[in-house]
């Protein structure tokens, strides 16, 4: 997988970015528009994928049933075990993922602006999670999980050709 060359293409003219992601997975693609060519195209800028966000649910990651014993049916073994743990594992996930947001523009693409589409259930947890350097460039959000689309549907899904 070859990424673009956001040095070259920052000598063109002000960078965007489409941002796709879901809680394992970061796209960033760079919406180039060049005065030959009269449609815009994404070309990917970096990807990044995080193990510890596959687990979807908090019991794929642990399985001893947050510390149950074996007991007599209908004692104990009560859901409010895991919520401090659940809530922790969310909010660790929600952090790496503004992380790598976070570094890519302070390292790759200070000033840039972009969109971002996540998940709704996460979307804004993200956005609160984000810094206020790579906040600032957000341009718009969708609450939709496009990270497994391809690349030329992207641009559709946010208003623009």
């Amino acid at each position: 997988m070859r990424l673009v060359d956001l040095e070259e293409e920052a000598r063109n003219g002000p960078l965007h970015f489409v941002v796709a992601l879901d809680r394992c997975h970061v796209r960033i693609y760079l919406r180039q528009r060049r005065p030959e060519t009269r449609a815009p195209r994404l070309l990917l800028a970096d990807a990044v994928d995080l193990p510890e966000g596959r687990f979807h649910r908090f019991a794929d990651r642990v399985g001893d049933e947050a510390g149950r014993f074996p007991r007599a049916p209908g004692i104990g073994g009560g859901i409010d075990e895991r919520l401090p743990s659940q809530r922790e594992e969310e909010r660790r996930n929600l952090e790496e993922l503004a992380q790598c947001l976070e570094s890519f523009f302070r390292c790759r693409a200070p000033g840039a602006t972009w969109d971002l589409a996540a998940p709704q259930d996460i979307l804004a947890s993200l956005a609160e999670h984000l810094g206020p350097e790579a906040r600032s460039g957000l341009q718009h959000q969708l609450g939709k999980d496009l990270v497994k689309e391809p690349a030329e549907a992207l641009l559709a899904h946010f208003g623009r050709p």
